[in-house]
């Protein structure tokens, strides 16, 4: 019998309907300039809380059991209003949207997903949480200070966070399929 491949995993959160829209506006003006980078296409954005990495079939579905047993909270809002970069504006490799600001149910139903992965055992990437949304991967490092201080502030987009997705990622392209999606709960 042959074995399945493993899968490339993330947990992550979609973007509404609604900040969707109001996102893309702000987005036009980087679109414009950086069309060599690796963009990633609007369908495609979410903002990630879990690195996995490789992941066999039997521990995806330890993960997916476990946070369909856990109780995640209620739904709540965050905030997109900043532009950012890793590993920072001035050497640019990731762009994104998301905020600076720490929110508070954000980072609690991070910890609470990175809780369930360390109950069974699942690797993960360690990092801090920090609230962001990928907008595309630089071919080489750029110093994006003067783009960010020329864009206009974002303002009141509310991003309404009610469920998370388990996806898969597939190594050197910008393509995600959603593996499962657990919604948020008491």
């Amino acid at each position: 019998m042959e074995s399945q491949k493993d899968k490339r995993l993330f947990i992550g959160i979609p973007v509404s309907i609604d900040a969707l829209k109001q996102i893309k506006s702000y987005v036009v003006p980087f679109k414009q300039r950086y069309t060599n980078d690796r963009l990633v296409p609007s369908y495609q954005w979410h903002f990630t809380i879990a690195f996995l990495g490789e992941v066999d079939a039997e521990k995806e579905a330890k993960i997916i059991q476990a946070l369909r047993e856990r109780p995640l909270g209620k739904e709540f809002k965050c905030e997109i209003d900043s532009w950012g970069a890793f590993p920072s504006t001035e050497s640019a490799r990731v762009v994104w949207l998301g905020s600076k600001i720490k929110n508070d149910k954000f980072h609690a139903l991070g910890e609470i997903i990175r809780t369930c992965l360390d109950e069974v055992e699942i690797e993960y990437d360690r990092k801090d949480l920090v609230f962001h949304m990928t907008l595309a991967r630089m071919k080489i490092p750029r110093n994006l200070d003067p783009f960010i201080r020329k864009q206009k502030h974002i303002k009141n987009i509310q991003l309404k966070v009610d469920c998370i997705h388990l996806y898969q990622s597939y190594q050197n392209k910008t393509a995600y399929e959603i593996i499962d999606t657990i919604f948020l709960n008491d």
